[in-house]
């Protein structure tokens, strides 16, 4: 029969102390890093995800191409709509109406950060909520009067009349949140920045085909030329 001594359990111990502390070390040190926002990540095959299917992508603004890009989790929208059809919470973590059912007030999430690195907050929201109601939406459904800032994490969009459906609205893609840098000076996306899980790193419409330059690329200029036929005599 082997004897064990106290000296051998003690160091067995001792080591088992140190690789218990020493996983906790490194637990800590990867949930420290999992928090901190990457400087910069260059795309490789590892952190990629490249996808296709039998649809186009033309236009990276909300009100054209949003499903798409909402399927894809580029961008988010302030509701959302489970599988029994109820609206749950997106980027906002509340709601309210008014009694009289014209005043609808939302509550944003805290801590929520743009593909760009700024905050989701409220003057970021009203700019993407005031450009999506100038174009094609859901919003178009709602007599939106104006849209206001209440405080520093709500909004609230006053309508001219009760409107009983106005959260599904908010579900819509083409009520999607992008960041303000995501717009030009026309007010058109031209590069998008969202909150989804995934960041669009570059986008390439498809290719139209254009006779002229076909033929200035081949060294010369297509020239069209139309003349009448004199008709046919019968033979």
């Amino acid at each position: 029969m082997t004897e064990i001594s106290y000296a051998t359990v003690a160091k067995k111990k001792k080591i088992v102390r140190v690789f218990v502390y020493g996983a906790l070390i490194l637990a800590c040190v990867a949930v420290w890093f999992s928090t901190q926002q990457p400087a910069q990540l260059t795309p490789e095959k590892s952190n990629t995800l490249s996808i296709s299917g039998p649809w186009e992508i033309s236009s990276l603004d909300p009100s054209k191409q949003g499903y798409i890009l909402t399927r894809m989790q580029v961008i988010e929208t302030l509701l959302n709509v489970n599988e029994k059809g109820e609206i749950t919470p997106g980027l906002a973590s509340a709601w309210q109406v008014s009694d009289d059912g014209v005043d609808w007030t939302f509550t944003l999430k805290d801590d929520v950060v743009f593909h760009d690195g700024t905050a989701m907050n409220v003057d970021a929201v009203l700019g993407s909520l005031n450009n999506a109601l100038k174009k094609h939406g859901t919003l178009k459904k709602a007599s939106v009067e104006s849209i206001k800032a209440v405080g520093d994490n709500q909004i609230q969009f006053h309508l001219s009349e009760p409107y009983v459906a106005f959260p599904a609205l908010l579900t819509n893609y083409s009520t999607a949140i992008v960041a303000p840098a995501s717009y030009n000076e026309t007010g058109d996306v031209a590069t998008l920045y969202g909150t989804g899980p995934y960041q669009m790193e570059s986008f390439e419409p498809p290719p139209q085909t254009n006779g002229e330059k076909i033929w200035r690329l081949l060294g010369r200029q297509s020239q069209h030329h139309v003349r009448d036929l004199p008709d046919r005599a019968p033979s």
